[in-house]
């Protein structure tokens, strides 16, 4: 494109102002205010090491809770077992009480 393309006329006015060069402080100012925004803003988002200790504390008391309360999961039947209820299942007790004693301690 043309610099004197006339669909451009915020460049062309641009162009024809002069450079003014900006105050002498001015760049300290602006990096000193950018270097105190800057840690601020990073201190907002970024949570202190305490609060990384009680997250991991409470995930440690989560997992010990959790492996505590659970108890550990079936086993899956061996032949030996299936052997063993079927002839159980064969058996016939000789009172109900006693089907009752053997099914409450049945191992």
């Amino acid at each position: 494109m043309k610099s004197e393309d006339p669909e451009i006329p915020l460049e062309n006015l641009l162009r024809s102002l002069p450079f003014q060069s900006p105050p002498a402080g001015l760049r300290e100012q602006v990096l000193a205010a950018a270097h105190n925004s800057t840690q601020t803003a990073w201190s907002r988002i970024w949570p202190p090491p305490a609060a990384w200790m009680g997250l991991a504390a409470l995930w440690l008391l989560i997992a010990a809770v959790s492996s505590f309360l659970s108890a550990p999961g079936p086993r899956p039947p061996q032949q030996a077992d299936l052997v063993q209820s079927k002839a159980r299942a064969s058996e016939k007790p000789a009172r109900p009480t006693l089907l009752a004693v053997q099914l409450h301690f049945r191992p």
